[in-house]
């Protein structure tokens, strides 16, 4: 089976301009608000029979945005990195630490310090979206959204999307995203579209 799923990042938060943010929750900002109303004005959002969502307060807010007429199943495994060490500080401040530019030039694969592994957030990558894939066929639907984490996303398509590409080779700006399509028999995804 087949099932399109739009992985959409949560719209802007005020922190993420200056903070390396993963685990903290902030509500979307004035100017994610415009981003989304926007986005939905040009019909950039493909349709959804059901939404799933992070539990973070932007990816939940993000959510009610732009499907306002489908209620988000919040996915409770399904979260943001813990960027340990790297949590919250100053992105001007880690272009000078020595551990940040170890960890970048590991392609974003190594332990964060005092944080999780990168196969952890495959992990729960892999568990996203067989949860949505296993929802989707109870319900019999084949459209769906994930609003999550720009980690998140990256990882669903580093696990899941052939070709394979690296785990930070994509930007994903807020509330943008890809449209894929998961083959539940095979495992693998194929982008069909950016959002």
């Amino acid at each position: 089976m087949k099932l399109e799923i739009a992985l959409i990042r949560n719209g802007h938060v005020s922190i993420s301009d200056e903070r390396l943010v993963g685990f903290t929750s902030e509500s979307l900002d004035e100017e994610g608000k415009r981003q989304i109303s926007a986005k939905i004005q040009q019909n950039s959002y493909p349709a959804a029979s059901q939404v799933f969502s992070e539990g973070s307060t932007s990816c939940v807010e993000t959510a009610i945005m732009i499907y306002k007429n489908v209620p988000a199943i919040i996915l409770n495994k399904c979260c943001a990195p813990d960027y340990g060490d790297f949590e919250g500080r100053l992105y001007s401040d880690l272009a000078q630490d020595e551990e940040f530019a170890k960890w970048s030039t590991s392609g974003g694969i190594e332990a964060y310090p005092n944080g999780e592994l990168h196969h952890q957030l495959l992990g729960r990558a892999t568990t996203t979206i067989r949860e949505i894939s296993e929802e989707m066929g109870w319900k019999g639907i084949e459209n769906a959204a994930l609003i999550a984490s720009k980690a998140l996303i990256e990882a669903v398509i580093s696990r899941f999307c052939v070709p394979r590409s690296s785990y930070i080779e994509r930007e994903i700006p807020h509330s943008g995203g890809y449209l894929i399509v998961y083959n539940t028999v095979y495992g693998t995804a194929k982008i069909l579209d950016k959002l």
